[in-house]
């Protein structure tokens, strides 16, 4: 009996034994498969799948980050169907394929460039019956294709989505879910999944969306729907079961590929997963159907421009979008759009803005000119005495209560050099942009609409915003003016036979402006380094519309003819609060004292000057007692 008993548990253990591995790579943590030794096991197997039409545009970007995942690419199928193209979409693949396809398992390319179009359709992005059908056909092919070759799982990515995290499909076949997508974010709260959906299988709100899309939880939730870019584990036995063309003899919804599919896999009992612990990468908001081809490739630009830096605890970090090398890409034209000059000012200390505004101009195609912009940290009392420049005895900011600050000083210095500049080399008219900046989609569209519009109604102007802060005045007690969001347009009217620009009136901010020659003129005309208010207080003086009547005796005449680009057409990369936000203009600095500036024969250490101290004022005396350094 002792024998027997042994026996039987040795057989036992032996079975324990042949089940392990399989037990382990189900249920194993990311750290177990980090270790896998692929000697002992080797790694699941991916069939990679992508359909691709008219993306020539993004796929050096998709294929660039699938080629950089962090997954053996001798465990990785790819399968890759492409038709109907008025792009050189299959050009792109097959260039990139014979630069990489051979590190690859096994590649299937199947492409069809003509016809263009579907009978039926009525543009590129138009989903018509007979496409519709065609992408649920080619849908289910890649399904029947990754079971027949005995895939581990099927990692289906469309053609313009970014996977730029390289530990995701590690990440998400650690999780051991049956159907798991990595959220993908947009310039909109779309997302690759669905919190919520009705009984005919259409998309329902719910509270729990938001949340969760905004990382405020995080972690796996089973979610009706995940699409776009999702990992299908084909070793469940409910996976035979899945289908794009056969939906369960219930389903009452519409012919759709992602809803079919949705509604098949729940009642496979293959449920559905999103996962947000991380950043996985971006992919576009949905497409609207009447959007030319153009216009996709202009969105899709966007999230390059988007995400051409991040927050890091280290600070906003230049970290662009890479494109696989693999694939070469077109020179782009740069334009000056009809300017005589772009300016970019720029703080030479500040070199990750520099950098990503080089590379976000060169992205949309704008030729430009760095500007250096005059740091507040190398100024001091004695440096603008030399200069000339006196602050406006009067003027106190509304918020603060104090004076200019050596940083609004720089800033205003900066934008006065290209006035003058206009003025020496007589350049007709410029753009001028600073530096922490983002441009809002189809920037050199709506430019170039609002340049014809200029022309067409013979606009007599002298400066038009193109960024700022929309503000209505409000008076505080014991104060000047400060300006509070303007929610609405509140009193700032179109111009007459424009759809592009309205009548300005007080605002914050100069992001960013075109001036012509006659306007730079009007603001160097009145001498304003000799009598200096803020850059952003002292446009709306000069075009009559600054809501505090004690400054206006120093700025005769006050006629600059002013508009503004609505909606505006670039906005700030941070604002106040939030994480990586710098100001270069606030009181938090304190000027370089330069060694001209100290005590001759002394060791002792200076006093720290505050940046409103020791400011000239029109008789030359310093507003501080405690005088220069």
């Amino acid at each position: 009996v002792i024998l027997r008993s042994v026996h039987v548990s040795l057989e036992r253990f032996a079975f324990i034994l042949l089940l392990t591995p399989i037990f382990w790579t189900l249920s194993g943590s990311f750290e177990q498969l980090e270790t896998l030794d692929p000697e002992r096991l080797q790694w699941p197997t991916v069939f990679v799948a992508i359909l691709a039409r008219n993306k020539a545009h993004s796929l050096p970007y998709t294929l660039g980050y699938l080629e950089r995942l962090d997954y053996p690419k001798s465990r990785m199928a790819l399968w890759i169907q492409s038709d109907h193209n008025i792009d050189n979409t299959s050009a792109v693949i097959q260039e990139w394929l014979d630069g990489v396809g051979h590190l690859y398992h096994h590649v299937d390319f199947y492409h069809q460039d003509s016809p263009n179009y579907f009978p039926d359709e009525e543009g590129a992005n138009h989903w018509s019956a007979i496409r519709l059908r065609h992408v649920i056909k080619l849908r289910q092919q890649t399904l029947e294709y990754a079971k027949k070759r005995w895939a581990d799982f099927m990692f289906s990515i469309d053609a313009d989505n970014l996977v730029s995290n390289p530990r995701t499909l590690k990440l998400l076949i650690a999780q051991n879910r049956p159907i798991i997508a990595p959220m993908l974010e947009s310039s909109t709260a779309y997302s690759n999944f669905w919190c919520g959906m009705t009984e005919k299988g259409y998309y329902m709100r719910t509270e729990e969306y938001m949340p969760i899309l905004e990382r405020k939880r995080k972690g796996v939730y089973p979610v009706p729907m995940v699409h776009s870019t999702f990992l299908v584990d084909l070793r469940r036995e409910g996976a035979k079961q899945l289908s794009y063309d056969s939906p369960p003899d219930d389903y009452v919804g519409p012919e759709d590929d992602i809803i079919q599919f949705a509604w098949g896999a729940r009642h496979a009992g293959m449920e559905m997963f999103i996962m947000n612990t991380e950043e996985f990468g971006y992919f576009p908001s949905a497409l609207d159907e009447n959007m030319i081809h153009e216009e996709e490739t202009l969105k899709f630009k966007q999230i390059l421009l988007d995400h051409m830096s991040r927050d890091t605890a280290e600070g906003y970090v230049f970290d662009p979008l890479v494109p696989s090398p693999h694939i070469s890409r077109e020179n782009k034209t740069a334009t000056k759009m009809g300017f005589d000059e772009i300016y970019v000012i720029n703080l030479k200390r500040r070199v990750e803005r520099r950098k990503r505004m080089v590379h976000t101009l060169k992205e949309i195609g704008l030729e430009f000119k760095l500007t250096e912009a005059v740091d507040g940290l190398t100024l001091n009392a004695s440096v603008l005495k030399k200069m000339g420049v006196t602050v406006l005895p009067e003027y106190r900011d509304p918020w603060s209560d104090r004076s200019m600050t050596m940083g609004e000083i720089g800033c205003f210095l900066s934008h006065h050099k290209i006035w003058e500049e206009m003025v020496e080399k007589d350049l007709d008219w410029v753009l001028v942009f600073e530096d922490d900046i983002k441009f809002e989609p189809f920037f050199k569209r709506r430019m170039y609409k609002m340049l014809n519009e200029i022309e067409e109604i013979r606009l007599d102007w002298d400066l038009i915003y193109i960024g700022r802060k929309k503000v209505v005045p409000e008076q505080r007690p014991g104060l000047g003016y400060v300006g509070r969001k303007r929610l609405k347009l509140e009193g700032e009217h179109w111009v007459m036979g424009s759809t592009t620009m309205i009548h300005v009136t007080y605002s914050y901010w100069t992001l960013g402006y075109m001036i012509n020659q006659r306007g730079a003129r009007k603001l160097l005309d009145v001498k304003p380094i000799t009598k200096m208010i803020p850059v952003d207080e002292f446009l709306p003086m000069m075009f009559d519309d600054h809501p505090d009547n004690k400054y206006k005796y120093a700025f005769e005449p006050r006629d600059l003819k002013a508009y503004s680009a609505e909606p505006l057409m670039i906005y700030p990369t941070h604002y106040t609060g939030e994480a990586n936000y710098i100001t270069d203009t606030d009181t938090g600095s304190s000027p370089i004292v330069s060694d001209l500036d100290k005590p001759e024969k002394t060791d002792r250490p200076l006093p720290a000057m505050g940046r409103t101290e020791g400011l000239p004022t029109p008789d030359g005396e310093p507003s501080s007692h405690r005088g220069e350094l």
